[in-house]
């Protein structure tokens, strides 16, 4: 009996071992397919990898990053709300997912979740800048220039004007109908250090400027 027992306690044992490295195996190939741009590869790869064994907080969280480059939303959505869940507020992570949240609904246009989750993040953190500017382009949207304009305003102070904010405050308000407000804070962005790409699209968006009055 007790051979038997020694034996059961060795195939147990063997049994989880294969389960982790099978879950750190599809792990791994999730993360080198989501470096490749590869995002609908590699959510497969973080469902079978979840399938295993349950993710900790960090990993769940990556999994909801890759599944919104993925334009899965509603799954991102859920993933993110799990932790959020399963986190105390007071928790440094907290609102870094409560922002990525946020975005989810950003980008699938329901503005009034994406408001409420941004509000959530300075709530708990009033210099997260990216969020406060997300807010100002809510306003702006929805019309409430002055409001709008406030955001902006704090979002500035709080990133030394970062490029970013300079941009997006510039789509507010050309949605105001200010076109040269909008041309003198994308003017104001070229001067920062910008990546290539974005400074190629900043200045594109000035050449259609070039009649603003």
């Amino acid at each position: 009996m007790r051979f038997l027992a020694i034996i059961f306690l060795i195939l147990t044992s063997c049994q989880t071992i294969n389960i982790k490295k099978s879950q750190e195996d599809h792990l791994q190939n999730a993360r080198t397919m989501a470096l490749n741009h590869q995002f609908k590869f590699a959510v497969e790869e973080y469902k079978k990898a979840k399938h295993q064994n349950k993710f900790d907080y960090e990993t769940n969280f990556e999994y909801a990053k890759v599944l919104r480059a993925a334009s899965e939303f509603d799954e991102a959505i859920k993933v993110c709300k799990e932790i959020l869940a399963s986190l105390p507020i007071k928790d440094s992570m907290y609102a870094e997912v409560a922002e990525e949240t946020a975005h989810n609904y950003l980008t699938k246009a329901d503005l009034e979740n994406a408001e409420k989750y941004f509000n959530e993040v300075i709530t708990i953190d009033g210099y997260r800048w990216r969020a406060i500017s997300h807010l100002g382009l809510i306003a702006a949207m929805e019309g409430r220039y002055a409001e709008s304009d406030n955001y902006f305003e704090m979002a500035l102070d709080a990133s030394n004007r970062n490029y970013v904010v300079l941009n997006n405050y510039a789509n507010a308000k050309l949605l105001a109908n200010k076109c040269k407000d909008a041309k003198k804070l994308l003017q104001e962005a070229l001067t920062k250090k910008i990546p290539k790409d974005f400074r190629l699209k900043i200045e594109r968006n000035l050449k259609g400027l070039k009649n603003c009055k």
